[in-house]
């Protein structure tokens, strides 16, 4: 549309004027919350606690508002939309739960708070952050269209001959040398040592054959807007293996492959071909927290019982809350979820008081991983290969339960960026994921043409979205690298076979 037609036209003005107030609010909360975590009170104070979670509230349905208009609609599985849902669940569930008298038993108050003074700086930063992802999205422009084309095709099996074969052969040695795992039973760690090195492989194999099929039907216009027709696009060989793998691991109780190859698989389809409606999207999340939550439970059960009698016992479990004095609990299905809001607040019980901030080796540690061995060789040479300086959740780990913890800790993009940098850290962090998402969001709702390395890019880190709120956000890039290396390394091959 010309520029002038959308200067005089009402409803661009009108949007434009939104916009324009959205950036402003968005500004107002951050400054402010800002302000606030500078009279941060040293014990716990429920009114702080709350204005901070009402500023929290509003920045988020700005940022809803602006999302919507500026899409046109919301596109509910989006990268962003997942991400800020299980933030909201990871970093504000619990506070919100001990602001409406749902206290924490004593025996696990230190397990999850570390202090229940820490509760003020905790919610704190975890508003201040996601204030400044607002930001840096609303503010930030889409990915520019260059008239880049895809001149790789991967329409033909024959295209991508070594990323299948690969998939395969991975899967089949894992899966023969898995011990009790190719049984039914998750996590009894009894299957061989290589094993663990042909499921990491399998692991980019896999990705890489689903992503360069998607490189593809991107590229394209489906005939239609049928289920039959995307994974007929996708093809067998690639479908098979995904849908063998992603139904038994459901089966075994292992959420993460469920979650992240189904949202893989079905990304280009739910999106660009069938979007989710709002109802039809807090169903499946309902569905999928209580499933999900169940199937956790029946995975610890022991492994002589029946899967059904797992199931049954489970369900009994999940339905009472272990952690809280009251017996029932708002949102009890993703309690396990919101939990994850502990290695927030034990990097700030520690850090800077009892250890001093790492000045980026945490972050340098999983840019190095990209590359097998380098992260090994840094770890060895510049931080003495002490056992605590291996990532964030080593050093949570460590903190919590010594050397010898017979259990790890998880880590979080807060908890992650704030050991290596302090608050100034957890902001700079989230401005920048915040302008990435901005960019991933655009290029998979406009179905734009993108070199394969940002394609590769986009994929994963939507399939982990659900993740990031518990992982950190250079968690995936190593699977990126060594996808698009794979990826490189099979057109070599694919192109060596035509010309030979």
């Amino acid at each position: 549309m010309d520029n002038n037609i959308k200067i005089f036209n009402p409803i661009f003005l009108r949007r434009d004027k939104s916009f324009l107030l959205s950036k402003v609010s968005i500004i107002v909360l951050f400054i402010l919350s800002i302000a606030l975590y500078t009279v941060c009170p040293i014990s716990v104070d429920k009114l702080y606690i709350s204005i901070l979670v009402f500023i929290y509230i509003t920045g988020s349905s700005i940022f809803i508002n602006y999302y919507k208009r500026y899409y046109s609609n919301v596109q509910w599985l989006s990268l962003s939309i997942i991400f800020l849902i299980s933030y909201m669940i990871i970093n504000f569930q619990i506070p919100i739960l001990h602001l409406f008298g749902f206290e924490i038993k004593g025996l696990f108050e230190k397990f999850i708070w570390a202090d229940i003074n820490i509760a003020n700086k905790s919610v704190a930063i975890s508003t201040i952050s996601i204030l400044g992802y607002y930001f840096s999205y609303i503010l930030a422009n889409p990915l520019k269209s260059s008239g880049f084309k895809v001149t790789t095709s991967y329409s033909k099996s024959s295209s991508m001959i070594f990323l299948i074969i690969g998939s395969y052969l991975m899967y089949f040695a894992f899966f023969i040398t898995s011990g009790s795992y190719k049984y039914g039973y998750y996590g009894n760690n009894d299957q061989l040592i290589i094993s663990n090195y042909f499921s990491a492989a399998f692991n980019v194999f896999l990705p890489a054959m689903i992503v360069t099929k998607l490189y593809y039907i991107n590229s394209i216009v489906l005939k239609d807007n049928k289920i039959n027709t995307y994974i007929k696009a996708i093809g067998m060989p690639v479908s098979v293996l995904t849908f063998w793998h992603i139904m038994f691991s459901f089966f075994i109780g292992d959420r993460g492959p469920v979650i992240s190859y189904g949202l893989l698989f079905f990304s280009l389809f739910l999106i660009q071909y069938k979007k989710i409606k709002f109802r039809h999207f807090l169903l499946i999340l309902v569905l999928a927290s209580v499933t999900f939550a169940i199937i956790k439970e029946a995975r610890t059960r022991t492994s002589v019982d029946s899967y059904s009698d797992r199931l049954s016992n489970a369900y009994l479990s999940y339905t009472q809350s272990e952690y809280f004095n009251a017996v029932n609990i708002p949102m009890q299905t993703t309690v396990d979820l919101a939990l994850s809001i502990r290695n927030l607040n034990h990097a700030l019980y520690q850090v800077p008081e009892n250890h001093e901030y790492m000045f980026g080796h945490y972050q340098m540690l999983q840019l190095l991983s990209c590359f097998p061995g380098l992260a090994g060789i840094y770890h060895k040479i510049i931080l003495d290969n002490e056992y605590e300086y291996q990532g964030s959740s080593f050093f949570l780990t460590y903190m919590q339960y010594g050397k010898n913890a017979e259990s790890g800790e998880g880590t979080m993009p807060a908890a992650d960026l704030y050991l290596d940098f302090g608050i100034v850290g957890v902001i700079v962090g989230f401005l920048l994921f915040g302008f990435l998402s901005k960019k991933i969001d655009s290029t998979i709702i406009n179905k734009k043409q993108v070199p394969i390395f940002f394609w590769i890019l986009t994929l994963i880190y939507f399939s982990g979205s659900v993740y990031i709120g518990r992982a950190t956000f250079l968690f995936y890039l190593q699977d990126v690298v060594q996808i698009y290396f794979l990826i490189l390394f099979n057109n070599v091959i694919v192109r060596s076979l035509k010309s030979g």
